[in-house]
C-alpha cells in the first residue's frame, strides 16, 4: 500500500507545482519555448522526487491539507497498521475499506500495465519501420546531414534511414546511435528534407528521445491525473516549439524556408506520435515560426530558469512522522496539557496491543482512564470545541465523542463518553467540564478512551502529562 501513500501525495504536491509553472508560463519574460519546455519539466521532476525530500516551506503551506489526506487515506496506506479510526473500528469498516484500498491499487497496476505495454509496441513498431528502411544515399543529402551534425555539435554518429511506411512520419530513436528516420516523400524537395532534417537533429542534440521516454512513463504512472497529461501536452508543444528555434536561431535557413518545408512534409503521412516528427499544434508552431526574429538568447532568465529547476521541484509537503510501532513519541506539544479526568486508573496505554474485543494485536493511538460512572471529563486546554456528537463517522465504534482544537496543531479526542456538557463551535478553559464518564460505543466496561493529536498524528498522551 505504500505505493498509493507516495501517488496521493505526490499527486496533491504537483497540483501546486502545475499552478506555479502555469503561473510562471505566463509572464511574458519566460515565453520563449526553450524556457517553457524547462518549465514544464519541473512537473515531471516533482513526480519523481519522493516526499520526503520536499523542503520545508511549502509544510506550512499545507499544513491544513494534510490532516485531510491523512483521514482520507486508511492508516495502512500512510504506513501504520491499522485504519484512523483508532482500536475500536469495527472489523466489518476495517476489512471493507481495505478491499476498496486493494481494489484501487488493482486498478491502478492493470492500467499502468496496460499503458506500458502499449508504449513498448510502439516502440516495437519504430524499430521495425527503421529496420524496413534503406540508408540515405543521396550525397547531396549526405552533405545537409554533416552539415546539421556539426552545427549542433554532435558526436554521436547519427544514421538517416528513409522508409515508405504509411503510417509514420519523421522521427528519431536511439541514444548511443541515434537513428532519424524520414518518410521517403521528404527526398522530392530539398527545403522539405532540410527543414525535417534540421528538426530531427535538434531532437537528436538535445537527447529527446531520453527525455521524452521519461516523460512518458512518467505519465503512465499517474493517468488517472488530469494535470499530468495536460502538463505532458504542454511539455510536449514546447519542445517542439523549442527545436524550431534551434533550427531558425543557427542562420541557416530562413524562417520562411523552414515553414514551408515543414508544410510540405504534412502532404505526406504524419502520423508520427513518437519520438517528435511534427508533433504539437501545427497552426501555432507555424505563426511562430512567422514571427520568429533573430536575437540575443534571454540569459538574464538562465540563472532564474535554474533557480527554479533546483527549488521548485522539491516543492511538497512532507508527510508527518510516524512514530514506531508499540513505541510511544516523545514529541512535545506547544500546548500545556492537563489531566482531563483526575485520579483516574490507567487500563490500557499508547502502543501496539492486543484489542480487548477482537482479541488481536491492534495499535492503540491513545490511553483508557478509568473512573465510575458520571465522573466529570475535564477540558486539557484551552480550545474550540470542534466535534460534540453522539457519534462520528471518522470514528465508528467510539460512541459519544468530542473533539477539541487547542490551536498549535494539537488537538484532543475523547471517545466512548456519557453526558455531553459542551457543544461543537463552544469555546472552552482548560479545566471546564465537557463530558461525563460513560460507556458508549464499543466498549469493555466504564472509560474514557482519550487521545492526543499533533498535525493529525497521535502522540502518547502520558509524555504530555501525569495522572496525578
Amino acid at each position: 500500500m505504500k505505493v498509493l501513500s507516495f501517488l496521493a501525495y505526490e499527486s496533491v504536491t504537483v497540483c501546486v507545482v502545475f499552478a506555479l509553472v502555469w503561473f510562471l508560463t505566463r509572464l511574458k519574460p519566460l515565453s520563449r519555448s526553450n524556457l517553457q519546455c524547462g518549465l514544464w519539466s519541473l512537473v515531471f521532476v516533482r513526480l519523481l522526487i519522493p516526499p520526503e525530500w520536499a523542503i520545508g516551506l511549502p509544510a506550512q503551506w499545507f499544513a491544513r491539507l494534510q490532516p485531510t489526506l491523512n483521514q482520507a487515506l486508511p492508516v495502512e496506506v500512510r504506513g501504520e497498521t491499522l485504519l484512523s479510526a483508532g482500536t475500536l473500528t469495527p472489523e466489518l469498516t476495517r476489512n471493507s475499506e481495505s478491499f476498496i484500498w486493494q481494489v484501487l491499487l488493482l486498478a491502478w497496476s492493470i492500467g499502468v500495465l496496460f499503458l506500458l505495454g502499449r508504449w513498448f509496441w510502439r516502440r516495437a513498431q519504430y524499430r521495425m519501420a527503421i529496420h524496413n528502411a534503406f540508408p540515405l544515399q543521396n550525397s547531396e543529402f549526405q552533405a545537409l546531414v554533416t552539415h546539421w551534425t556539426t552545427h549542433f555539435g554532435i558526436l554521436r554518429k547519427v544514421d538517416v534511414v528513409v522508409g515508405h511506411e504509411p503510417n509514420f512520419g519523421p522521427f528519431t530513436m536511439g541514444l548511443v546511435r541515434p537513428v532519424v528516420y524520414l518518410p521517403y516523400h521528404v527526398l522530392g524537395n530539398k527545403a522539405c528534407f532540410e527543414s525535417v532534417l534540421a528538426h530531427e537533429m535538434a531532437h537528436v542534440a538535445a537527447w529527446d528521445d531520453l527525455k521524452i521516454s521519461l516523460q512518458h512513463l512518467v505519465s503512465l504512472f499517474y493517468f488517472f491525473h488530469p494535470l499530468v497529461w495536460i502538463a505532458n501536452r504542454f511539455l510536449s508543444h514546447q519542445r517542439e516549439l523549442a527545436r524550431d528555434l534551434a533550427v531558425l536561431e543557427s542562420g541557416s535557413v530562413s524562417a520562411k524556408q523552414y515553414g514551408f518545408g515543414l508544410l510540405s512534409a504534412l502532404k505526406g503521412p504524419t502520423q508520427a506520435v513518437g519520438m517528435a516528427a511534427l508533433g504539437g499544434s501545427i497552426p501555432q508552431r507555424i505563426r511562430a515560426i512567422a514571427h520568429f526574429r533573430k536575437g540575443s538568447r534571454s540569459n538574464r532568465f538562465t540563472f532564474f530558469l535554474v533557480l527554479v529547476l533546483l527549488v521548485f521541484p522539491l516543492c511538497g509537503f512532507k508527510p508527518a512522522e510516524q512514530s514506531p510501532a508499540g513505541s510511544p513519541s516523545t514529541q512535545q506539544v506547544a500546548v500545556a496539557l492537563l489531566n482531563p479526568v483526575p485520579n483516574a486508573r490507567l487500563s490500557s496505554g499508547f502502543g501496539m496491543r492486543e484489542n480487548p474485543i477482537y482479541k488481536k494485536e491492534m495499535m492503540h493511538n491513545g490511553v483508557d482512564l478509568v473512573q465510575k460512572k458520571g465522573t466529570a471529563i475535564l477540558a486539557p486546554a484551552d480550545g474550540v470545541v470542534l466535534v460534540a456528537a453522539d457519534s462520528d463517522p471518522r470514528w465508528p465504534g467510539y460512541g459519544i465523542v468530542i473533539q477539541l482544537d487547542h490551536g498549535a496543531d494539537t488537538q484532543t479526542l475523547f471517545a466512548h463518553l456519557g453526558e455531553l456538557k459542551v457543544k461543537s463551535g463552544d469555546t472552552v478553559k482548560q479545566g471546564q467540564v465537557i463530558a461525563t464518564m460513560g460507556l458508549s460505543g464499543k466498549s469493555t466496561g466504564v472509560h474514557v478512551h482519550f487521545e492526543v493529536r499533533v498535525q493529525g498524528q497521535p502522540i502518547d498522551p502520558l509524555t504530555q502529562m501525569s495522572l496525578e
